[in-house]
């Protein structure tokens, strides 16, 4: 058992669990991976069975949820992300569709709801108010190709991120930013 970890059983598409391990102390919930389409070497694809299979709808799953997480656990991931990590794997499995044949073999007897998943990550669902971004006309010029280039805005800009094409964090200014 873990705090953070998700173990994952597969299921095929009748939700009864397939060649795989089992156990409600240590499998957390069930997903379908009996017989996915998948890529394989040589760029092709075929079909494929197995944990290997199963273990990606959940990741994909809590992926999704964070994009559309609300902007509390948004904020939590980056203040304290190892809570963040506990909420969503909390989220997750509480979302589980729960099915007879699965009680006995997953800690959550269940298998992998994904809209569920995704709706438990909601403002709505977790009681807390949306922070709307206002639509504020934020201006780049010159051309971002160029070296320099000047932020203006018709709001104060209290932090500025910058990162390049591969996502890695570039440029970073926070609380020290004038209008322009």
């Amino acid at each position: 058992p873990s705090k953070y970890l998700i173990s994952v059983t597969n299921t095929n598409n009748s939700d009864v669990k397939v060649n795989a391990g089992y156990g409600t102390t240590h499998i957390d919930l069930a997903a379908p991976g009996q017989q996915i389409y998948s890529t394989v070497s040589d760029s092709a694809y075929m079909f494929k069975s197995g944990t290997s299979m199963a273990s990606p709808h959940v990741a994909g799953a809590i992926g999704l949820m964070y994009s559309g997480a609300c902007d509390t656990i948004i904020e939590l991931s980056y203040t304290l992300p190892d809570s963040a990590a506990r909420l969503m794997r909390f989220l997750v499995l509480d979302a589980v569709d729960t099915l007879d044949q699965l009680k006995s073999k997953v800690h959550s007897k269940g298998r992998l709801n994904l809209h569920k998943a995704v709706l438990r990550s909601t403002c709505e669902y977790l009681g807390q108010a949306e922070q709307k971004i206002k639509n504020e006309n934020i201006y780049i010029f010159p051309n971002p190709g160029k070296e320099a280039l000047t932020l203006r805005s018709n709001s104060i800009i209290n932090e500025v991120l910058m990162y390049n094409w591969q996502g890695q964090l570039i440029y970073s200014n926070r609380n020290s930013i004038s209008n322009e």
